[in-house]
């Protein structure tokens, strides 16, 4: 799910940007010695979120009796900018955990700032984030985490998101990632030929393919390769395909093959594919 930070200030190249172009965050400034919580699981530490694998989660202590707020906070370089949060593999939304991102001053004593929240999510699929681009000091994610209930969350990125020169090739059909489903199962069959269920063993995203054309070619060098670069690398990433229109379908993703860019000898403008993999959930 996107959520839009609702005082949310656009920059001069943000609103020159068509509608609907997608967004991705892949930059992440949470590290393993930058993030910390006030509560946690010792089998499950808040470090696991820094590590973009997904079976490796963070989990708060043991369900309190009474509601509790659950702060998680993650050191910012003073001199890095950010303006998305991402989440994903959590269940703050089939629990009703509420979410508020704030950022934290260096000032003495702090000052506090809703960047977005509290917000109910409707699943448990990946939470992107997006606000007025800033520095600030401590990043701070504050769940109010109902009575018995344990929070968990497996991946938190924050960083600077990128926002594509231009939308999809129109000219071209293509699955948005959040439908290109892949379902391994079991199926169950008696020596009768009856049906038994189907025993569902993982469900994920697969070879969701989209197409884009006409990047300029400084744009591509300088915005978008470091993003290819990295996730060729290994470095996965939150996918948003249609912010304005959709901001429901939101994806945690990585890349199935190496994209190649191929330059128009008449324009000089780059098109390239992204074939993907990922989770809903």
């Amino acid at each position: 799910m996107l959520v839009f930070a609702p005082n949310i200030v656009l920059s001069d190249d943000d609103e020159a940007l068509p509608d609907g172009v997608p967004y991705i965050l892949w930059e992440n400034f949470v590290t393993r010695d930058n993030v910390s919580t006030d509560s946690e699981d010792v089998n499950y530490p808040i470090t696991n979120v820094a590590n973009p694998a997904t079976n490796q989660e963070w989990r708060g202590a043991s369900d309190s009796p009474t509601p509790t707020t659950v702060t998680i906070d993650v050191l910012i370089n003073s001199l890095d900018m950010v303006d998305a949060v991402g989440i994903a593999r959590h269940n703050f939304g089939t629990e009703q955990i509420a979410t508020t991102i704030i950022a934290v001053s260096s000032d003495s004593p702090p000052v506090e700032t809703v960047l977005a929240g509290p917000q109910l999510v409707a699943n448990d699929e990946p939470i992107l984030c997006v606000f007025s681009e800033q520095s600030f000091h401590i990043l701070r994610i504050e769940l109010d985490v109902p009575a018995s209930i344990v929070p968990r969350a497996a991946v938190i990125y924050a960083g600077e998101l990128l926002r594509c020169e231009r939308g999809y090739d129109v000219g071209s059909e293509f699955t948005p990632p959040r439908f290109a489903r892949k379902t391994v199962s079991v199926n169950g069959m008696s020596h009768a030929g009856d049906f038994l269920g189907r025993i569902i063993t993982n469900q994920m995203i697969e070879a969701s393919i989209v197409m884009f054309k006409h990047f300029h070619a400084d744009w591509y060098r300088d915005e978008f390769d470091p993003f290819v670069a990295a996730a060729q690398r290994d470095t996965p990433f939150f996918f948003a395909w249609a912010p304005e229109s959709y901001p429901a379908e939101v994806t945690y993703n990585w890349l199935e093959e190496d994209p190649i860019p191929l330059t128009s000898p008449i324009t000089g403008r780059i098109g390239v594919s992204l074939k993907m993999g990922g989770i809903t959930e």
